[in-house]
């Protein structure tokens, strides 16, 4: 899982990331597992690496909530324009 979402935000993107400095990224579909939260951390690594930094937009209540369990809610941070609207 972790493979393919690094290879989803990579390839539509590449060029975005040159552009802009924080990339918003939908998570509405993702669930609140573990697992989700460590393919996001990798993905902010990857923007990292290029430059930039990815925003979580329309993440669910579960999935904020785990993240700031797991302690990463500065690492990830949810995009300020679209956090409360679903």
């Amino acid at each position: 899982m972790t493979a393919k979402l690094i290879d989803e935000f990579r390839s539509p993107v590449r060029s975005i990331l040159t552009m802009a400095t924080v990339v918003p990224y939908d998570v509405r579909c993702l669930g609140a597992e573990a697992a989700v939260v460590d393919a996001l951390a990798r993905l902010q690594v990857a923007a990292m690496r290029c430059g930039c930094r990815i925003s979580l937009r329309n993440a669910s209540p579960e999935l904020v909530e785990l993240i700031a369990f797991i302690g990463l809610e500065q690492a990830l941070p949810q995009d300020e324009d679209r956090s409360t609207s679903r």
